[in-house]
């Protein structure tokens, strides 16, 4: 996965907390950035690891943010596949990333420490 679809993704989910009245839209955008991936960049094998996840927040979105384990569940995908894949890790590799106001987004930091990640180390 390469740093712009990570961030896409982070972003959305970001903004879908900040904004939940507007949340099944974010989600469906972060759904969208893995769905319009090409082979060329390893899009079917990211694809199968955190497409069904994706699909999965986005439904329960769609009925209210009342409970979150498939939320959870989807950032749980995203950040395990860039474990899986990044040979220096995920904080290494959210470093990287050039993000707006140079820092992690609050929501994407809040809710991968909910789903079990370290984030202490993030920018």
């Amino acid at each position: 996965m390469d740093r712009e679809t990570y961030k896409g993704i982070a972003d959305n989910f970001h903004n879908a907390r900040a904004n939940p009245h507007l949340a099944d839209t974010y989600i469906k955008a972060a759904r969208k950035v893995i769905v319009d991936l090409n082979a060329d960049h390893d899009g079917t094998a990211i694809e199968v690891s955190t497409l069904y996840r994706l699909n999965e927040a986005f439904l329960q979105v769609r009925e209210y943010f009342q409970d979150e384990p498939r939320v959870l569940a989807a950032v749980k995908a995203v950040n395990d596949y860039v474990e899986d894949t990044d040979a220096e890790g995920l904080t290494a590799f959210v470093n990287r990333i050039s993000w707006d106001d140079h820092t992690v987004p609050y929501y994407w930091k809040s809710l991968s420490e909910d789903a079990g990640f370290d984030t202490d180390d993030w920018i």
